[in-house]
């Protein structure tokens, strides 16, 4: 009898133990995910990766608006934070200039809304393989004009922030950058976010032989200045799609121009490593909400 007691107490025990070192970790999961940051991020911005469900979220609506391009209407996908919105956020998704849709980014929408942004996720015009993704540019250079112009003079239009994920980083940088079009748009975000931004257009790299034009007229890397908003490069250096070292040239690039650029390495991860699992996902919105969290 004394054994079995002793048995039980010590299986009982153990069985505590095994579950506090599991909830300890799946606390811990968005520590787990070191970054290596340039330019002195990590100190700056005291990054502290925190546990979703330890942060004071807020509700949020989820939304289906429209926005136009040359005479198109075409969708947005929108989060709406309860209370005040603290600025907003426009994202474009990525797929190659040839697929992808905004739902792949709801991850993001509801994260970053969570936390009290407007967030608009666009679609725009593809392209076929063979060419160059200038009406991709178009359409999300009259998304941002369209919510700059939706929350203009409201409190959510003081902190406007755009960003996007592989081609859609290049949509972001491409209208600021290029001068085909940025030549006539009057909006300097506060912030950008690149996700394994495609930012050059080379075999070595993100190419295809069928390109009709010059590659050199769409690669944002060619039309780098200053004066571009505080900037926020996150590639892993195992890309096996866009080469991490085009972040970093490109990183480099815009602080020999005088901007405020960071460019963090997620260390062994592939192209859009985030959609893997949630310990992933979770180390990227963290970094991603401490970059936001100062203005």
């Amino acid at each position: 009898m004394k054994i079995l007691a002793r048995t039980f107490i010590h299986t009982a025990v153990l069985t505590l133990c095994l579950t506090s070192i599991a909830m300890a970790f799946s606390d811990l999961s968005p520590y787990v995910i070191r970054y290596q940051c340039t330019g002195g991020f990590i100190d700056k911005y005291h990054y502290n990766a925190v546990p979703e469900h330890k942060l004071d979220m807020r509700k949020s609506k989820r939304i289906e608006d429209k926005y136009e391009s040359n005479g198109r209407e075409l969708d947005v996908i929108s989060y709406y934070p309860e209370g005040n919105a603290m600025g907003v956020v426009v994202f474009f998704h990525g797929g190659g200039w040839t697929g992808g849709e905004p739902e792949q980014l709801e991850f993001m929408g509801e994260f970053l809304s969570g936390l009290g942004f407007v967030v608009h996720l666009p679609s725009y015009r593809k392209v076929w393989d063979y060419h160059m993704p200038f009406i991709s540019v178009d359409d999300a250079k009259s998304a941002v004009i369209w919510a700059e112009s939706k929350h203009s003079g409201g409190r959510a239009g003081e902190y406007f922030i755009i960003g996007g994920e592989s081609a859609g980083g290049h949509l972001a940088l491409s209208m600021l950058t290029i001068p085909l079009f940025s030549y006539n748009i009057d909006i300097k975000p506060d912030k950008l976010i690149l996700l394994n931004p495609i930012t050059r257009l080379r075999k070595e790299g993100y190419y295809r032989d069928e390109y009709r034009v010059n590659k050199k007229f769409i690669e944002p890397y060619n039309y780098i200045g200053d004066g571009l908003p505080e900037t926020l490069f996150i590639h892993g250096d195992k890309d096996n799609t866009v080469p991490y070292v085009d972040s970093w040239n490109t990183n480099m690039k815009m602080v020999s121009k005088g901007n405020v650029s960071y460019l963090c390495n997620s260390r062994t991860f592939i192209h859009g490593y985030y959609y893997e699992n949630k310990t992933k996902r979770a180390s990227l919105l963290n970094l991603i909400r401490t970059f936001l969290a100062d203005k």
